[in-house]
């Protein structure tokens, strides 16, 4: 997962708006990058 490219790349509004939260939640194993 790269939020600024996320973001950058308009795959995501902002980086409140991301998906990371649920992932990280959910414990499900996540990569930041």
């Amino acid at each position: 997962i790269c939020l600024t490219s996320n973001v950058k790349c308009k795959t995501v509004t902002s980086i409140t708006s991301h998906q990371f939260a649920y992932f990280y939640k959910a414990k499900h194993p996540v990569c930041i990058s």
